[in-house]
Parts: structure tokens; C-alpha cells; sequence
């Protein structure tokens, strides 16, 4: 059989001994490389390898960018969403409020509660409700509502956040009476039909409840005041009497839920009311409110800050509850803690804004007691 010619591989594929280097030739994969020593193609497979190797970090690095960009955008348009929102008083406070964890009660709280809304709307239903409007400090032109008594007695009602003086307040009925003592709600500024480009969490409206006063005096002569505050109302109270803002004829201070620190309060419940991490979004509307012209910063919002180991000449009773999931109960127990001056505290069981219905004989016995209400 004969032997199977072999064939020759074409001349770019052949090995070739440069001049002068015998036996040490060069294999030549491609026409490009014919004619080239082994370092020469060794050299430019390096540079090759370098190009691709810058290409794939540039590569990389425009990934980075972009994904970086449009991160920050996303957290840019929800940080200023949400700053809008609890800080500006957007019209979105209905729908966030909607998602915040809290705020809604049992259908047996609800059945409870039943007796005292339908007492508080006989109240309202049965009695003329007034309108009032004056002119702030800083020329802040704020609203009210009021419903007279007979009686030289107003409880001054502060809302929480995102309620006007529209909103319920059970307890007026019985404060109220038939012939009781008058109920002055306060729209917050920003809020209801008050005017203001920004809500504070007391912070600023604490000025505009010792405004109020002095207004209630000016017009309706002397009155002598119980303030009932919840939430952010409960901290506006709070900051205006550790400030000594708050005039001699206040008889006593109802603090319905107050908290500490804001940020400490929406760092350990966004996640849960907005599945949003505190970092960076929390930080994000912070740093927006420190750049704006709103006249505070974060740190002013937070009540901790200015409780101090001077005793205060009125007398506060704490209202919190074990149940509530919107401002924990640990938050209101600092703050009570914090305070130094006449105090007492009362405990429920049930969700946010519950107590009253469940402690309604201890708090109206500390209410006679302390003030005369």
C-alpha cells in the first residue's frame, strides 16, 4: 500500500529561522505575523491583552455609572416625595398615611370606641362650631374651629400629624358637657386651612400654640387651659413648656403619644410603613430638609433634645399604650422618663389612640384633680 502523502502546510503556517538564528524559528499563525520575531508577536499579544483588559474595566465602570445614576435618581425622586409629603404637607398625606402601620384599629376597638364617637358627634352636631383665624409670629396666618362653653375653661386640642381640627377628638364630649368648658382644634400650620410652607413636629408650632393663647385672651378674655396633644400635637405641647412658652393660666398638659426623636421613630418603622431601608432615604430627607429654607433642620424636631433637669411648674399626664403599633411605647416612656417636671403616666393595652376609651376614669380623675377640668 502505498504511503499516504503528507501535505505541506502553506507558507504563513511554516516555521522560519530569522537571519542569523538557526534552529530558534518562529511559528507564524497568520499572514500578519509573517516576517515577525517571537517576541515582536509575544509584545503585541500583551498590548492586545491590555486593550482588552481597559476595554472590559471601562466597560464595567460605565455599568457602574449608569446603574449609580439611575439608583440616585430613584432615590432622589422618592426621598423628594417623601419629603413633600411629611414635610410640605403635600396632598399625598392621606394615601402615605394609608401605609403606615398602626393606624388602624381592631373591629373590637372599633365596637368599643363606638359609644364615644357617637357621643362626640351628638356634641358637635349639637352645638355651634366657630371659626377663627389670627396671624402667627412670623406672619404665618393660621385656622381653628371652636366650640364655645359658658364656662372661662378651653381645652386646647393638637392634632396628630396629618389631622386638621376636623378630625375627632373623643374626648370632647365629655370635657364638653352640655354646658362645659370650650374645645379650640387647631389646624397645624401647613395643615387644614392654616397657611405655612412646612409642619415641624412641634418644633415651629410650638410658637403658634403660645399665639393662640395669647389670641383666646385678647378676644375672649382670660381663659384658663388644658392642652391635649397627640402625637406631633403632644410634642408641640411638650417643646413649648420645656421652652417657657406657656403662660401661667395653663392649667395641665394631656400628652397623648409623644416620641423623642423623629429620626430615631422613622428609622425603626420605614421599612415596616414603606418597605424602604433607613439608609440612604431616611439620610436623603434629612439632608434635603438641612439645605431647604424650611428654618429647622432634623435635629430641632427631636423633643429628647430639649427636655431638661429644670422641673416645670405645669403638670403633664403621659397617655401611651402597649398596643400601639404607630408610636411604640418605648418611645413615649423616654420621653416621660426624660421629663422632670409634675408627671404622671397612664397605660392602656389597645392601638394608637385607644387610651382614653380603656383608662377613661383614671384620666378624668387626674384631669378633676390636677387642673379642675
Amino acid at each position: 500500500m502505498a504511503k499516504k502523502k503528507e501535505k505541506r502546510p502553506a507558507f504563513w503556517q511554516r516555521t522560519y529561522s530569522p537571519k542569523g538564528q538557526k534552529g530558534q524559528g518562529t511559528k507564524v499563525t497568520s499572514p500578519e505575523d509573517f516576517g515577525k520575531t517571537r517576541e515582536e508577536i509575544e509584545e503585541e499579544k500583551q498590548q492586545k491583552a491590555k486593550v482588552t483588559k481597559h476595554a472590559r474595566i471601562v466597560s464595567i465602570l460605565i455599568i457602574i455609572i449608569l446603574v449609580t445614576a439611575f439608583f440616585g435618581r430613584w432615590v432622589f425622586a422618592v426621598m423628594n416625595n417623601y419629603y413633600r409629603t411629611f414635610f410640605e404637607v403635600s396632598a399625598d398625606v392621606p394615601q402615605a398615611l394609608e401605609s403606615v402601620k398602626g393606624l388602624d384599629l381592631t373591629e373590637d376597638e372599633q365596637s368599643q370606641l363606638l359609644p364615644l364617637q357617637e357621643d362626640w358627634d351628638y356634641f358637635t352636631q349639637s352645638h355651634l362650631r366657630d371659626e377663627l383665624e389670627m396671624t402667627a409670629s412670623d406672619g404665618t396666618k393660621l385656622h381653628a374651629y371652636l366650640y364655645k362653653g359658658t364656662e372661662d375653661k378651653t381645652v386646647v386640642v393638637l392634632q396628630q400629624f396629618g389631622q386638621d381640627g376636623t378630625a375627632d377628638f373623643l374626648p370632647g364630649s365629655v370635657l364638653g358637657g352640655e354646658d362645659g368648658c370650650s374645645i379650640l382644634l387647631l389646624d397645624a400650620r401647613a395643615t387644614g386651612d392654616s397657611s405655612g410652607d412646612y409642619f415641624s413636629y412641634g418644633y415651629l408650632e410650638q410658637q403658634d400654640l403660645a399665639d393662640w393663647l395669647s389670641y383666646m385672651d385678647s378676644v375672649f378674655g382670660k381663659q384658663e387651659y388644658l392642652i391635649w396633644g397627640t402625637g406631633a400635637g403632644a410634642n408641640t405641647a411638650l417643646f413649648a413648656d420645656e421652652d417657657g412658652l406657656l403662660p401661667d393660666n395653663v392649667a395641665g398638659i394631656v400628652a397623648e403619644s409623644p416620641y423623642g426623636s423623629l429620626d430615631k421613630l422613622a428609622r425603626e418603622n420605614i421599612m415596616s410603613w414603606f418597605t424602604l431601608t433607613p439608609f440612604p432615604f431616611v439620610n436623603a430627607i434629612e439632608f434635603r430638609l438641612s439645605i431647604s429654607h424650611a428654618g429647622f433642620t432634623q435635629k430641632d424636631t427631636n423633643l429628647s433634645g430639649v427636655l431638661s433637669n429644670t422641673p416645670q411648674d405645669i403638670p403633664v399626664l403621659f397617655l401611651t399604650s402597649s398596643g400601639d403599633q404607630y408610636i411604640q411605647e418605648e418611645f413615649t416612656s423616654e420621653v416621660y422618663q426624660g421629663f422632670s417636671g409634675e408627671k404622671a403616666l397612664v397605660e392602656g393595652t389597645g392601638s394608637h389612640g385607644t387610651v382614653f376609651r380603656e383608662k377613661e376614669d383614671d384620666i378624668l380623675d387626674w384631669i378633676q384633680e390636677k387642673t379642675g377640668f
